[in-house]
């Protein structure tokens, strides 16, 4: 019985350990709303991890939040793949993240192409465009900025059809930058 046992206790350990999917971490320059234990991660508004473990980076300048993943999603986790804090949030666009204000802030992830990796710095805000999001990125060049700014809206005829992502000013100091996205079908549109 005692070696039955062990050889039971023996399978069990191995099975959990295979069934485990990845631990990743992600850097961020806060943790405000995330909680060990409660915080989830999320890909298309589907539970796929939960934070396991926050700690100060080495520097105390970033907070490291290790996300335990499910099995299975060994491929989301490339160079590319994006991360950020879902909050409720006002601005320009509208609200955003009210959900959140019942059931906490998640972790959203966008996975990428590349190279596999296990560590991320994550995004500080929720990115305006998104890789789901069809549409051309666009650069304007202007000599003043006036009311512009992030999360201004494009419109055609009356019709929203893009928004501004950011801006920033020229190497001459005279010039300013505008970058913009607008979305399907009206990057049609857009001639250079």
């Amino acid at each position: 019985i005692p070696l039955l046992t062990a050889l039971v206790g023996g399978w069990l350990v191995v099975k959990t350990l295979r069934e485990q999917g990845p631990e990743v971490t992600i850097s961020f320059k806060t943790a405000d709303g995330i909680e060990v234990g409660k915080t989830r991660a999320k890909y298309k508004n589907l539970d796929i991890g939960i934070v396991e473990r926050i700690r100060f980076s080495e520097d105390i300048a970033n907070v490291i939040v290790t996300v335990k993943f499910n099995q299975g999603t060994e491929e989301f986790f490339r160079r590319n793949t994006r991360f950020w804090v879902v909050r409720p949030q006002l601005s320009l666009r509208g609200a955003s993240g009210l959900s959140t204000l019942i059931s906490g802030s998640y972790i959203e992830i966008e996975p990428g192409k590349g190279a596999p990796q296990l560590h991320f710095t994550g995004l500080e805000e929720q990115p305006v465009v998104t890789a789901a999001d069809e549409g051309i990125k666009i650069v304007l060049i202007t000599d003043k900025l006036r009311s512009v700014d992030t999360g201004s809206p494009i419109y055609y005829q009356g019709i929203p059809a893009g928004e501004i992502l950011g801006h920033e000013l020229g190497n001459d100091s005279r010039t300013g930058f505008i970058h913009a996205f607008v979305k399907s079908p009206y990057d049609q549109m857009v001639r250079g």
